[in-house]
């Protein structure tokens, strides 16, 4: 039987060179993926493997200043890249079919979606949780944001884990609080998408259950 794993999700992506350049059908997409990053946690959080791939653009092939600036991604390592349809594919591959993704903040998960319905695939997703909200309620004790720098100077972790498309795996142990079984799935407050979203927008995300409360779109 599989293990259930922890996929600790980190992804990366271009936006139009202007608002005028935004694609805005079938509805409003402005973030096109360049990079997925993430690592395998086994149910004691402990690491198992990584995985990173570089996305080639196509609705968006020119690379924004700003995002160059903020990712370190140059436009050459993307030349030779896997479109994203291909890069998704040995994604889901490596994660296994029982596991749930894990993010820090409420982005990554509904860009990813957007992504894949403007690629015309499959936008059904695993389980999704956000450990910046879980941090905040169970270690802060707090309903503000707390950066992952921040969340990580709090455990007294290297800063260095900081950095490339891993970064995110750090936290989720202490985050996270107790686990299910690898049988049962974690017992963590889930985040599904609002239904009836034309393309999806964070603010249309809503918590159920768990240790957060109903937010957006319920």
């Amino acid at each position: 039987m599989e293990e259930f794993s922890y996929i600790v999700l980190d992804l990366e992506w271009n936006q139009p060179m202007s608002g005028q350049e935004t694609i805005t059908r079938p509805f409003r997409f402005d973030s096109e993926i360049i990079e997925i990053g993430a690592l395998k946690l086994n149910n004691r959080f402990e690491e198992m493997s990584e995985f990173k791939s570089f996305v080639r653009p196509v609705f968006y092939p020119s690379m924004n200043g700003h995002v160059v600036q903020l990712t370190k991604i140059r436009p050459q390592e993307l030349e030779k890249a896997p479109d994203f349809p291909a890069a998704y594919a040995a994604f889901r591959d490596w994660c296994g079919e029982d596991c749930c993704l894990c993010t820090w903040g409420p982005d990554d998960l509904p860009v990813l979606m957007d992504n894949l319905l403007m690629h015309g695939l499959d936008a059904a997703l695993p389980d999704g949780y956000d450990l910046q909200r879980i941090f905040g309620h169970e270690i802060m004790r707090d309903d503000r944001q707390c950066s992952l720098e921040r969340a990580m100077e709090l455990l007294r972790l290297k800063p260095d884990r900081a950095g490339g498309p891993g970064r995110r795996s750090a936290v989720p142990g202490s985050a996270c609080g107790t686990s299910g079984s690898a049988a049962d799935g974690p017992d963590l407050p889930l985040l599904r998408p609002a239904p009836d979203l034309g393309g999806v927008d964070p603010e249309g995300w809503q918590y159920h259950a768990g240790l957060c409360p109903l937010q957006r779109g319920g």
